[in-house]
């Protein structure tokens, strides 16, 4: 029976993005030193949601040799945006001791490549399948191409990994239980060099691990966390961290939601209801803790400048969120315009800065 490893994903980079996910390229022998390429296995785009949304990915331990012909000379693989698919493919069987794997013949019928279904024979060495052709089977330039498939989540068999064919080769290929979800638009299919798109990814290797599921995150600062576990306790950990951050971000909206109806609660107690503001803006991610009290102790001496007095601000050691109650007189633009004027002068820590008055207008 086959094995189906299950990998769950969710995003809290806190940005919306395209990820992809590929497997490790096969070990592939005697292929006439042809280059081995990745194909990517699926590709989805993942909103910006603080981990509210988590996917899955189950991959079947199922393996079959494919072939087709290359979109492009397969001398510009992996080109840009190519797309293979397969045209023919054969499920295989891998070597097991006292077993041999299935080996495949690929020829050439009447210009397009294929394999001979009265040729298989099982010749193939432990934990490998074998693709084999004759000489003069066809020419190079023909650009037929072959490699390691299995199946995408719909049961379709898909390209995992691409070479091009060699006549006069016997190509071993052994599978790697090794996968890579990276930042990356692209589509089911598409040719790729995974020993550079891999630098970048999150690596989820199950090689001696002895369980069939992962839990994926990628973190607010762009890096990753990939544990292991059972399905069911990768699972209960994707809903359960799901729901944490559905729990952080309610509370988070619950705390700005107070400190404002306080402050407005100030301004109807005072003579003059639109001298008040509820000044705020976010900090960026990776922001220290210092840069953070540095940031409002500039803020709070930079509005009082301005003859403003700053009745709240964040307090440590998180700083956040970067709320401020100011008392102030004189046109709300102007006031608007100073607090904007002051977070833009704290750098690349702090973006959006906004103004409220008691009215609830932002300016």
């Amino acid at each position: 029976m086959s094995t189906t490893y299950k990998i769950f994903f969710t995003n809290y980079s806190g940005f919306a993005n395209n990820f992809a996910f590929f497997s490790a390229t096969p070990i592939v022998t005697n292929n006439g030193g042809s280059p081995v390429y990745g194909n990517i296995i699926a590709s989805q785009y993942v909103p910006a949601d603080n981990g509210d949304t988590t996917f899955e990915i189950d991959v079947t331990q199922t393996y079959y040799a494919w072939t087709s012909i290359s979109p492009v000379d397969t001398k510009n693989l992996p080109g840009s945006n190519v797309v293979t698919k397969i045209s023919n493919s054969k499920l295989a069987t891998l070597g097991k001791s006292g077993s041999p794997g299935s080996t495949f013949k690929l020829v050439n019928s009447g210009g397009n490549p294929t394999f001979d279904g009265n040729a298989t024979t099982y010749q193939a060495p432990d934990g490998t399948y074998q693709i084999a052709s004759d000489p003069g089977a066809f020419l190079p330039d023909q650009n037929f191409i072959c490699g390691l498939g299995s199946v995408d989540s719909n049961g379709q068999r898909i390209p995992v990994a691409t070479f091009a064919a060699q006549p006069n080769t016997v190509a071993t290929i052994a599978p790697v239980v090794k996968f890579y979800i990276a930042q990356y638009g692209s589509q089911q299919g598409t040719v790729i060099n995974v020993s550079i798109l891999s630098n970048k990814a999150a690596e989820i290797d199950f090689t001696g691990k002895g369980v069939h599921a992962a839990f994926v995150k990628q973190l607010s600062g762009g890096g990753w966390e990939v544990k292991y576990g059972t399905a069911a306790a990768m699972l209960e950990a994707s809903q359960a961290f799901t729901a944490k951050q559905k729990r952080s971000l309610l509370n988070a909206r619950q705390q700005d939601i107070a400190k404002l109806m306080g402050l407005l609660q100030a301004n109807l107690e005072s003579n003059d209801v639109d001298d008040r503001y509820l000044c705020s803006f976010k900090w960026a991610n990776g922001t220290t803790t210092e840069e953070k009290g540095a940031a409002v102790t500039g803020l709070v001496a930079a509005m009082t400048g301005h003859g403003y007095h700053v009745l709240t601000e964040p307090s440590s050691p998180n700083y956040d969120p970067a709320n401020f109650g100011i008392s102030a007189v004189g046109p709300p633009n102007a006031i608007a315009n100073n607090w904007t004027q002051a977070v833009n002068a704290l750098g690349a820590i702090a973006s959006d800065p906004k103004t409220i008055n008691a009215n609830l207008v932002d300016q």
